[in-house]
């Protein structure tokens, strides 16, 4: 969920995001992952006709995640916080005068990069690029020009 207030062609975007990323399976027990976050940072609006649009966005990500282990001998959690720079891509459907539907595409460069471990093993190394996709509704206002 989103919220992109625009002038011109120039804009800023803040949304909330929850990341989900599939279950690891380990043979003896399964890893499962989530994160929590929130995003601001500037776009730009290309216009397309009936009301569609392409937005180029860079965001600055700040939120928490953490992973969880299941059905091992000893069970456990662990979290940390979730730090980033996103570059996206975002192509955005009118549903009406100010709610989109968005399909984006982009790629998180991680300011802190967390390792899981399971029995002092590595099971989950963070790399320092990841690139994801995402649907989602978004409020967006034009702020007029004056022109």
């Amino acid at each position: 969920m989103g919220l992109t207030l625009t002038r011109g062609p120039a804009g800023l975007r803040l949304r909330g995001l929850r990341l989900l990323r599939p279950r690891r399976d380990f043979g003896d027990g399964t890893l499962d992952f989530d994160a929590w976050a929130v995003s601001l940072g500037p776009c730009w609006r290309l216009r397309l006709p009936a009301g569609w649009a392409i937005l180029p966005c860079a965001e600055f990500g700040l939120g928490v995640q953490w992973a969880r282990s299941r059905d091992f001998d000893v069970n456990g959690a662990d979290s940390a916080p979730w730090r980033v720079i996103n570059t996206t891509t975002t192509l955005q459907a009118p549903l009406s005068a100010s709610v989109r539907a968005n399909a984006l595409l982009g790629g998180a460069f991680h300011l802190h990069r967390q390792d899981y471990l399971i029995d002092e093993r590595r099971a989950e190394a963070q790399p320092a690029f990841a690139p994801f996709f995402g649907l989602g509704l978004e409020l967006g206002f034009e702020i007029d020009s004056g022109k």
